[in-house]
């Protein structure tokens, strides 16, 4: 990758790129599943606490972000929390099986 990395420098504005497929794990939040939040993401209250108002701050790799009911709560493939809204997330993820096998719709 890095012989790539180092032959394409003088293009990278030209560059369409495609996001690896990585399996993350996911839970939105409904103002009421907090608890399963923290567990099924193996989160603690330092990485994702309550904010008021039905809201969560949610301790990412660029500080701390909102994240609203609706929302959905992930763990990225280096054990970073984050963020995604509902809309986003429908267009970005789809469902896998334990094996990281797509499910059918």
């Amino acid at each position: 990758m890095a012989g790539v990395v180092a032959t394409l420098r003088g293009v990278l504005e030209e560059l369409k790129v495609r996001k690896r497929p990585v399996v993350v794990e996911a839970v939105q939040w409904n103002e009421a599943n907090y608890d399963e939040i923290l567990e099924t993401l193996g989160a603690t209250s330092d990485h994702i606490r309550p904010a008021g108002y039905g809201e969560l701050f949610i301790e990412t790799l660029e500080g701390d972000r909102i994240a609203r009911p609706g929302h959905w709560i992930i763990r990225g493939v280096a054990g970073e929390f984050y963020s995604c809204s509902s809309e986003i997330f429908a267009e970005t993820y789809e469902l896998v099986d334990n094996d990281g096998v797509m499910v059918a719709e």
